[in-house]
């Protein structure tokens, strides 16, 4: 079987979405895509790197606003 951590559950990553429903990361084989509104933005190799783009993405949108307040 070629793809034998597919369905591995430790292997697997969970992604994060905020809580506007707006920017996702979700996995993507061993690294996370970022969703906003639906659309791929770009890919990271990891899930920290990921909230940190995100995070800067919503600064620029809102300068008040901070990761954790949109996230779940």
């Amino acid at each position: 079987m070629e793809n034998r951590t597919l369905l591995n559950p430790k292997t697997y990553s969970p992604g994060f979405i905020t809580k506007d429903d707006i920017w996702c990361a979700v996995p993507y084989g061993n690294r996370f895509m970022i969703l906003n509104n639906g659309k791929q933005i770009q890919v990271f190799n990891t899930l920290d790197n990921a909230k940190s783009f995100i995070k800067k993405q919503l600064k620029q949108k809102n300068s008040s606003a901070t990761l954790n307040s949109f996230l779940w």
